[in-house]
């Protein structure tokens, strides 16, 4: 639930750090629906500028106190 990530959100190897998300949404055995992250750097995911990276990878919603991601199909 909780994210650190010590690379800046516009960091050009940024996806490949975040890969192993992608994996846990789309291994072909038990993927997970969806990965619900609370924090990212201690601070709220919603708020995050990590938002819009994230965005470009995956679905994400954003729900009550939580940010949502889906596998992207």
């Amino acid at each position: 639930r909780d994210l650190q990530i010590q690379v800046a959100p516009d960091h050009p190897c940024l996806r490949d750090y975040l890969g192993f998300l992608k994996i846990l949404l789309t291994r072909q055995f038990d993927p997970m629906h969806g990965i619900a992250i609370e924090s990212i750097n201690s601070k709220p995911a919603v708020e995050s500028p990590y938002v819009a990276p994230l965005a470009e990878m995956f679905g994400v919603s954003r729900e009550p106190g939580v940010l949502k991601l889906r596998r992207r199909y």
